[in-house]
């Protein structure tokens, strides 16, 4: 979620948790029933899926979870609600640790380049990156 804490901090943590509940819900919508989906910080959710989609396909469904998220209702007075997306295109069994790392990468990439989108790419991509911006 972009800018959750303007929420958490502005209008107290229920409102903030009516959002995230909003917001698990499109996720839920969007991805369906064989989605994992999980919280894994206070704005940030992982969802691993399997279906082989093609990238277009993808691009369909991110943008259908973006706008889903933007009809959230924010409380009154708060910015319109968006999301920024790092998605990970796994091509081969790896440990959760450097998932996460590499997934959590490409996010940054999207809030980077103005929040309220999305970037995709490899575990390659994101080691690239990740070593690029270490070094």
């Amino acid at each position: 979620m972009d800018h959750f804490k303007e929420i958490n901090d502005g209008f107290g943590h229920p409102e903030g948790d009516r959002i995230l509940r909003e917001v698990s819900r499109c996720l839920q919508e969007c991805f369906g029933p064989e989605a994992l989906l999980g919280r894994v910080g206070g704005d940030e959710f992982a969802v691993f899926l399997q279906p082989n989609l093609s990238l277009e396909e993808w691009k369909v469904c991110l943008r259908h979870f973006q706008e889903s998220v933007r009809l959230v209702e924010p409380p009154s007075g708060a910015r319109r609600l968006s999301c920024s997306v790092g998605v990970l295109l796994v091509k081969e069994p790896r440990p959760v640790e450097e998932l996460y790392r590499d997934a959590d990468w490409l996010l940054y990439q999207a809030k980077a380049q103005g929040r309220d989108r999305y970037v995709a790419g490899t575990q390659e991509d994101a080691r690239v990156g990740v070593h690029a911006q270490a070094g």
